[in-house]
């Protein structure tokens, strides 16, 4: 209710340049994920390491390392005459201990730690390898990986012989349940949103699952469960592979289970090539069951890079036809990925013109203003399409929350100041709600 009052605030209020845009306001997140453990280890990639307890004389060593981080003269007892260093902020090797202390003394600006997680002792040569991070309250950032080469002359202490930081850490995604994607949605004044399952990740042709249908199965449900905690926030939609020979079974599934809103179909993932008539012939088939269900269907049309008008043509006449009844939703405006004018305008072409599989079509904005890279001409283009589309058409998604993307809140800021739209067509926009919706509490 309170989203409501604020866009019908903003419809009212006369203009006063972005305090008053400010004060607009999406009711729904048309496009929208969550995250699950499963995702989780799926792309964070090899599980971290344990830390190690390491024989004293190492574990003095590493101790005097940290502690020397930005002290020349304390690295340069640690380190052999003839050491050498690869990385830093010189690309290469660095040698000599001279160059190796005065490269590593202002590599941080401050202290971290050395966490070992493997080391090996061959007579007078020792490796350890680990992580580098800094304390996060009670917790752990890492920062990168090192390994160190040692040496002993003799009965003396290890010198360090080579070290090789290797830095950024790669980017680690925590999942994003329910509760904190609704937190997500709170802080960007949005009452409600579309979640799409994500189980299109495990049965494509670019990942390798054991189980792929397992694997999809427990990843609807995941999302059917988390959405169920907050249902009048948030909406389930399923998710699989439309190439994939259980996809009408998981499709049945999913709408007998009464736990869903709709499907999520991404071509991308799931390698469609609209130009591949069995790939046409599959994808028509779920449409068609779909349809039979009464489930409406956002989908990502882009399946490959030579994306264009003829793809467009081809979902049109050829698999939307065969949905007339539920509302399809093109993802990302014109498809996704990068911008496809070509694409865009076959759209807006074909709803202009009323071509008859256009009738429950509709389009959301995830990612347009993100995709045109600051272009004032991609923006305006896209401005100038929405407005031939028809903006009752055009429902507002950010596909926002992951890592590396803008946050909800972030997403509608950008879209809200990049696009080259009136304050009254921007509320327009924020205020539609899917027709698949208007029917929830």
């Amino acid at each position: 209710m309170c989203g409501a009052v604020l866009v019908l605030f903003a419809l009212a209020a006369p203009s006063d340049g972005l305090e008053a845009r400010s004060r607009i306001v999406p009711l729904i997140d048309h496009h929208q994920h969550l995250f699950s453990p499963d995702d989780a280890l799926l792309v964070n990639g090899p599980p971290l390491l344990p830390a190690i307890a390491l024989p004293e004389d190492l574990a003095a060593l590493l101790r005097a390392r940290e502690s020397a981080w930005n002290s020349p003269p304390a690295l340069e007892k640690l380190f052999a005459r003839d050491s050498v260093l690869l990385g830093g902020q010189t690309a290469g090797w660095i040698a000599g201990r001279s160059a190796v202390v005065e490269e590593l003394s202002r590599l941080f600006s401050k202290p971290y730690r050395m966490i070992p997680v493997e080391y090996a002792v061959d007579g007078r040569a020792a490796r350890i390898s680990g992580y580098l991070a800094r304390s996060n309250g009670d917790s752990l950032r890492y920062l990168g990986y090192f390994s160190e080469q040692l040496v002993k002359d003799g009965d003396a202490a290890w010198k360090i012989g080579s070290e090789t930081p290797v830095y950024p850490f790669r980017e680690i995604q925590d999942p994003i349940p329910a509760a904190k994607l609704i937190g997500m949605l709170d802080a960007a004044g949005i009452r409600r949103a579309v979640v799409l399952s994500e189980a299109f990740w495990f049965d494509g042709p670019f990942i390798h699952v054991a189980d792929p249908y397992a694997a999809v199965r427990k990843e609807n449900d995941w999302t059917a469960q988390e959405a169920a905690l907050f249902p009048d926030r948030l909406v389930a939609f399923c998710s699989f592979n439309p190439l994939q020979d259980y996809a009408v079974a998981e499709l049945t599934r999913c709408a007998n289970s009464h736990r869903f809103a709709g499907l999520k179909l991404s071509f991308a993932m799931s390698g469609v090539d609209m130009k591949k008539p069995g790939d046409v012939s599959k994808v028509r088939r779920v449409f068609a069951a779909a349809n039979g269900h009464r489930l409406p269907i956002v989908v990502h049309g882009r399946g490959t890079e030579n994306y264009g008008a003829p793809d467009v043509k081809i979902f049109l006449d050829q698999i939307v036809s065969a949905a007339p009844d539920v509302v399809v939703q093109v993802a990302h405006l014109w498809g996704g990925e990068a911008f496809s004018e070509d694409a865009l305008s076959a759209y807006a072409d074909a709803v202009s013109a009323k071509h008859p599989a256009t009738r429950n079509l509709y389009f959301d904005v995830a990612e347009v203003t993100r995709s045109a890279h600051g272009s004032e001409a991609i923006l305006r283009t896209v401005a100038q399409r929405l407005r031939q589309i028809g903006l009752a058409r055009i429902l507002y998604g950010s596909d926002a929350a992951l890592n590396g993307r803008l946050t909800p809140a972030e997403a509608w800021a950008q879209f809200r100041r990049q696009m080259p739209l009136t304050d009254a067509e921007l509320s327009a926009i924020a205020s539609n709600v899917a027709p698949y919706l208007r029917k929830s509490p």
